[in-house]
């Protein structure tokens, strides 16, 4: 059976046990420009390339050093998500250990470029992000 219009955006269907009402909603989508859209593609890409290159130095915390009995040892600290400072006991001084620590250390270092260079690149997006889905765009 052929759904009624009701008055507004109601219908409703009746078949001989069933009564369905549905409502149309309108959506209004407004489409960005394609400045925005290539910078929004940009950034996720970005995004993608920062995850897929992750290093041990993305792991927040650092590395520390303790004497005892004239003997150097590697802690790894880092703080709880409550504030708490926290010390995980890594190993004896060592080469191994050393290199451990320098790639930290450079690791560290790409991060915040990495981190550096997004939040210049989302600095971009807030001109030309509409105020709400129905507010057309702001000019930059």
């Amino acid at each position: 059976m052929p759904a009624t219009h009701i008055k507004g955006s109601l219908s409703y269907t009746q078949l001989p046990c069933i009564l369905r009402i549905t409502e149309r909603i309108l959506q209004v989508v407004q489409r960005l420009p394609p400045e925005t859209q290539t910078l929004y593609a940009e950034f996720l890409e970005q995004l993608v390339a920062m995850h897929a290159h992750r290093t041990i130095g993305y792991v927040p915390g650092c590395f520390t050093t303790k004497s005892v009995k004239g003997e150097l040892y590697y802690y790894f600290q880092y703080s709880d998500p409550g504030g708490v400072s926290r010390q995980v006991y890594v190993g004896k001084q060592s080469p191994a250990l050393e290199e451990v620590v320098e790639t930290y250390a450079r690791g560290r270092s790409e991060r915040n470029s990495d981190t550096e260079r997004l939040q210049r690149l989302s600095a971009t997006f807030e001109p030309a992000r509409p105020s709400s889905p129905t507010q057309p765009l702001r000019e930059s």
